[in-house]
């Protein structure tokens, strides 16, 4: 498990990428899975770094690897926030969240947002 303290979203974001294609490169995920994970991360990177524009909440990547399978998981403490709702429908982010919404998963409790996204090994290998 690898995991990286974010507090300053927009000047972070090289290194939160930086892991999760560094993590890529080592296990050989091909292209494909590589472009679509990091489409994915990068909306909803973006669509929280909006949320949290001018708050001082820090943001916790992790990434996981368990039984082949790796799972990417970004939260933070604060007010709900489904990371597909309340921004424009027209972004690109938001309609790159609603394609790919089977691929991520919300949740939140107890005050923590919690935005996971999980590559199965067996998508790992196309």
């Amino acid at each position: 498990m690898k995991s990286i303290t974010i507090y300053n979203m927009e000047e972070e974001y090289p290194a939160a990428a930086q892991l999760i294609e560094e993590i890529f490169r080592r296990r050989k995920l091909s292209r494909v899975v590589r472009t679509e994970t990091m489409m994915i991360f990068e909306a909803l990177y973006h669509n929280v770094q909006q949320k949290l524009a001018g708050s001082s909440i820090p943001v916790t990547l992790t990434v996981k690897q368990r039984l082949g399978d790796l799972k990417i998981t970004l939260g933070f403490e604060g007010g709900m926030m489904d990371p597909a709702e309340n921004y424009d429908a027209l972004s690109p982010e938001t309609q790159i969240l609603k394609t790919y919404s089977d691929k991520y998963n919300y949740s939140y409790r107890f005050g923590y947002n919690k935005i996971e996204i999980e590559v199965r090994k067996s998508i790992q290998l196309t």
